[in-house]
């Protein structure tokens, strides 16, 4: 029989204990992380999951709301998405309006949300990661282009998740946020050309800034464009198949343009995301036999959201009744009438910016159109001179040639 310290389970444990020994005292004396890098990387860490679950969220919140098997994973995956950032942006709106901006707000609300929508937004991921395993259905080259656009999301995940350097983000869609917390809720700022622009993208920024700071801002950014390209992956998808779906993303992501702003904090890939959800809405709408109720009221809700990001939105509030219109397979009379609770809803939706505007500064669309005390008529004539004119038909034309050339 062997003795107790001959047993190969006692060995075991006492060659656990020595290695155990050896790196406390490694460490004791090296110290490859001290206590600031450990903290920093854990911040890293916290940063990322924080964001991941901020995405879930509203993800959740529109999948609770808005469910349909005419869409393809993917694609419902965004238009969810797109939904739950733009309710959570007027949300945010209404507590600032209330003068409700803290840390402890950012954090009860996320507290709150996690608890109510945990169930959709769990789901809401375990979708999303379910339609990302395309490994096997892809050909050699198809694999390249993958292994691309996961190389290039890496390297910029990285980048959102240092300090933010670019200069719009700076100017005023993390400057604006800053000046909110800091002063508990939503203020006039004279002094700040932009605080007239809608706020939908800055509003989410207020909630991440109240979170964790600068970063969460900007990393919750890159999943609103890898949710730009996971619904444009989902959108080809329709069409084609997964090896031409990886390959547009790849295509799209190649370009500096998509790159730098994926990862620098701005809010341009959540207009471009809110134009291709819009256009599946769309597409949905017109492939229905009858379409349905909740379809009009949520199209209707994307474009008010989309005009929420950026006024040059404001152009859905035309192009989308039109589409529907036009494409819309019913009766003339039901699409007008379609058309116009698109519209309606839109406006409903984009109204609370042009009533902030108005209560502070007299012009619903500040700073632009109409003179106040301060945007002189001198300022606008010379903005518009500068922006509109003049301009050729010439130019007009060959636009397409120039901006590629």
């Amino acid at each position: 029989m062997k003795k107790v310290w001959q047993h190969p389970t006692f060995l075991g444990i006492i060659c656990i204990l020595w290695l155990i020994i050896v790196l406390s005292g490694y460490y004791y004396a090296h110290k490859p992380l001290d206590l600031t890098q450990a903290v920093a990387i854990s911040r890293t860490l916290l940063t990322l999951l924080t964001a991941t679950w901020l995405a879930a969220l509203s993800g959740g919140l529109g999948r609770r709301l808005f469910q349909t098997k005419k869409l393809n994973p993917l694609e419902l995956t965004a238009v969810q998405a797109y939904l739950g950032f733009g309710l959570f942006g007027l949300a945010w709106l209404l507590l600032g309006a209330l003068q409700l901006y803290s840390r402890l707000a950012g954090w009860l609300v996320f507290l709150a949300a996690s608890v109510f929508l945990w169930r959709t937004a769990w789901a809401w991921l375990k979708s999303l990661w379910q339609q990302l395993n395309l490994w096997g259905d892809l050909s050699r080259w198809g694999k390249i282009a993958l292994a691309y656009v996961a190389s290039l999301l890496f390297i910029q995940v990285l980048r959102a998740l240092a300090p933010p350097i670019g200069w719009d983000t700076l100017t005023y869609h993390l400057d604006l946020p800053r000046r909110y917390l800091a002063a508990g809720g939503l203020v006039f700022l004279p002094d700040q050309p932009f605080w007239g622009q809608p706020q939908i993208v800055e509003m989410n920024h207020t909630w991440a800034l109240s979170l964790l700071g600068a970063g969460l801002v900007t990393t919750l950014g890159w999943f609103m464009g890898v949710l730009f390209l996971l619904g444009l992956f989902g959108a080809v998808k329709s069409f084609a198949d997964n090896q031409t779906a990886i390959i547009a993303v790849a295509a799209v992501l190649s370009g500096y343009t998509v790159l730098n702003l994926i990862s620098g904090g701005y809010v341009d890939l959540l207009s471009a995301g809110y134009g291709l959800v819009i256009l599946l809405v769309i597409r949905l709408l017109v492939d229905e036999q009858e379409p349905d109720q909740r379809t009009i009221w949520v199209l209707g809700a994307l474009v008010g959201f989309a005009a929420g990001v950026k006024y040059t939105n404001l152009s859905l509030f035309l192009a989308a009744p039109l589409a529907v219109f036009l494409f819309l397979k019913t009766s003339w009379k039901r699409k007008l009438r379609l058309s116009a609770a698109i519209g309606l809803v839109a406006l409903l939706v984009f109204a609370p910016w042009l009533i902030k505007n108005y209560l502070a500064t007299g012009n619903p669309l500040y700073p632009y159109l109409i003179p106040t005390r301060w945007v002189s008529a001198e300022l606008l004539a010379f903005e518009t001179r500068l922006l509109y004119g003049p301009v050729s038909w010439v130019d007009v034309f060959t636009l397409p040639l120039a901006i590629t050339w």
